[in-house]
């Protein structure tokens, strides 16, 4: 399944690269999906920890929902975002140019969810310990 979305990935990114979408729009779309992907990120988890802090919820089940509530996947979003976008490609010969732009906000959220994760794992270890 993994080899599966990342040919998916390759041929979405190779082809908006064919496309000359990248010229197109340059870096800045880049940086910009990055931030806003990173901000994204961090007022889920802030507003899921706030609010079930609010609601008095222990701290095992705060834990809880601060690693579940704010993860989407690869492999979840990447079929989603074909089947959403497919319907664009049957009125062209294109397969989807965009669609490596459509993927990029997902291509920089997984990655930062684990690494952040990862920070907050840290970070509540030494508390605990």
């Amino acid at each position: 399944m993994r080899k599966f979305i990342l040919f998916i990935l390759f041929s979405a990114f190779a082809n908006s690269f064919k496309k000359g979408i990248w010229q197109e729009y340059g870096f800045n779309i880049v940086f910009k999906t990055f931030l806003f992907s990173l901000g994204l990120l961090l007022m889920v988890l802030g507003l899921v920890w706030g609010a079930l802090q609010i609601m008095n919820f222990g701290y095992p089940n705060r834990m809880t929902a601060l690693f579940c509530a704010s993860q989407k996947s690869l492999a979840t979003g990447v079929p989603m975002a074909i089947s959403i976008f497919a319907a664009a490609s049957l009125n062209s010969t294109d397969s989807l140019p965009e669609l490596g732009i459509v993927l990029l906000p997902l291509m920089f959220y997984h990655p930062l969810q684990l690494f952040i994760g990862g920070l907050i794992v840290g970070h509540f270890s030494k508390k605990q310990g």
